[in-house]
């Protein structure tokens, strides 16, 4: 595996510094969406990568919420909805 050095243009395995003019979005190979740079877990060439939502899911790494902090959560953001 690759290491991947983020600044504050994204990992170092993207587009040359020189020819952006804003910092990157890295697009998921597997999801398709674009990724920041805290998020890659894999870096590819052309700013591809697998973003770690898509490899905890792919390596069975994921957690699922627990009941009871799913219904906190939906209660505050229902409070924030309606406020």
């Amino acid at each position: 595996m690759t290491a991947v050095r983020c600044s504050e243009w994204g990992p170092a395995l993207g587009p040359e510094p020189a020819t952006r003019e804003e910092p990157v979005m890295w697009t998921c190979a597997i999801c398709r969406f674009e990724t920041e740079c805290d998020d890659v877990v894999v870096a590819l060439a052309h700013a591809r990568c697998i973003c770690l939502r898509c490899y905890c899911r792919e390596t069975g790494g994921g957690r699922a919420l627990s009941k009871a902090l799913r219904r906190e959560l939906e209660s505050v953001l229902a409070l924030a909805e309606s406020a």
